[in-house]
């Protein structure tokens, strides 16, 4: 591997851009040095960072040359800054080890992908997604079908609702702390990378007029053997799990707002779930032609971990990112008659691209549907407990815990029950609240 890698901590991660803050920065090998803004960094170095958003003025810093993002690092760089057992390590430690993380992963990365890191794109994910995926995926399907599918794909659990519990469980809305709670990763995704999607043919439209009888339906797809896309209402939730179950998307209208909606398509194996939860009507469905495992729609596969770095940090980091890479949407615009023209998505991450559209296809509606339903499984472990579940996804959950020592541990016990480690925030505030007892 002959290119260097290395980390930047900046000291404010949520700055609009890079040149805004200072922070320390390590090459792998090397010893850490503070550095003034994102400017100081050498261009001859592939660095990773802790940045909640990328963007850098173009005079300044060549975003696309040499930073980037990884979905992963910036929890590890704030877990072990909140590290209980480790007091001693400072930012330049912190720094330091995360240097050796990132060389370990791009070494991770040639081995599992056959091909050292290019470094085209900004998000490493976007990097794994060109080594796995044909190029031009969008084209294959018209406007109303991807719109569909991105309806199908996106969720999210209102907020509003849980302040108001929060307000119910305990007292005012404030009084708590989200816990992050997490499967294991490794074995997480290689179960949902071991499911079934559509297809890449063209399925066809089937209207209401053509469906077997509205009570029969829900069933009728249920044991479908081809995909199903399903254009549903729902209603009557199960009042336990309403706030879990994410039959919501978030619609941006303008000035920093948004607005809740019921969102109206939902896959075959989320209908399954729902069906417990819920009354479901479908209006229409698209029926595909066929499933077929993910690993048949890739190049390459996840690469192989043993039974000791299955466990590893550079191993999480490759496999959460190798899920995002499939499941996440990509950048088009819609042309007037509903023609669909790709965009090069990642020169537009972090701008203002008013006509510019994030597009799922229907594999990315699938799995994430998958995610869902696995995630939910921790979710519902939490609530029925007894727990306000905040939201979940990608194996990992958060749940509001009030400020109080045995709360925190409750809630790790809770954890561990159901399989889920908890995040190291807890225990440092577990600590904290401790401290502050005996003080």
């Amino acid at each position: 591997m002959s290119a260097k890698y290395g980390f930047v901590l900046f000291d404010d991660p949520s700055k609009k851009f890079v040149e805004s803050s200072g922070g320390w920065a390590c090459v792998h090998g090397e010893a850490p040095v503070r550095i003034r803004s994102g400017g100081d960094l050498s261009t001859g170095v592939r660095w990773v960072s802790n940045l909640e958003e990328l963007r850098a003025e173009p005079r300044h810093v060549k975003r696309g040359d040499y930073l980037f993002h990884s979905n992963g690092f910036k929890k590890l760089s704030a877990a072990l800054a909140l590290n209980p057992l480790r007091d001693d390590l400072s930012e330049s430690a912190i720094t330091a080890h995360l240097a050796h993380l990132a060389h370990n992963v791009a070494h991770r990365f040639e081995i599992g992908y056959g091909r050292e890191n290019t470094f085209h794109f900004t998000f490493f994910s976007d990097e794994i997604r060109s080594q796995i995926l044909p190029p031009d995926e969008l084209g294959q399907y018209d406007a109303e079908l991807l719109l569909a599918s991105t309806d199908a794909t996106v969720t999210r659990s209102s907020n509003t609702l849980i302040r108001e519990k929060a307000k119910e469980l305990f007292g005012k809305a404030n009084a708590y702390e989200l816990i992050e709670f997490h499967f294991s990763p490794v074995p997480y995704f290689q179960k949902l990378l071991s499911k079934i999607v559509p297809d890449i043919g063209i399925p066809e439209y089937v209207s209401g007029d053509a469906l077997p009888e509205r009570s029969q339906r829900v069933q009728w797809v249920l044991e479908s053997e081809r995909p199903v896309l399903a254009k549903v209402s729902v209603s009557h939730l199960t009042e336990k799990y309403a706030g879990i179950l994410n039959f919501t998307k978030a619609r941006n209208v303008g000035g920093g707002r948004n607005v809740m909606q019921v969102r109206a398509w939902m896959t075959q194996p989320e209908i399954a779930l729902y069906d417990e939860f819920a009354r479901i009507e479908i209006d229409g469905v698209y029926l595909f032609n066929n499933y077929e495992y993910i690993g048949g729609r890739t190049q390459k596969a996840l690469p192989y971990f043993g039974d000791v770095d299955m466990f590893g940090p550079s191993s999480a980091i490759l496999a959460i990112n190798h899920f995002v890479a499939l499941s996440r949407p990509q950048r088009a615009e819609i042309g007037m008659k509903g023609t669909v023209f790709r965009k090069h998505e990642d020169h537009y991450r972090g701008q203002s691209v008013a006509d510019m559209l994030a597009l799922n296809v229907p594999r990315c509606a699938w799995m994430n549907a998958y995610d869902r339903a696995e995630s939910f499984k921790g979710a519902r472990h939490f609530t029925d407990r007894g727990f306000l579940v905040a939201h979940y996804s990608l194996g990992s959950l958060h749940v509001a815990v009030a400020r109080d020592v045995e709360a925190v541990m409750e809630a790790i016990r809770c954890g561990e029950e159901g399989g889920m480690a908890a995040d190291s925030s807890a225990y440092h505030l577990a600590r904290d609240l401790m401290l502050a007892q005996a003080a």
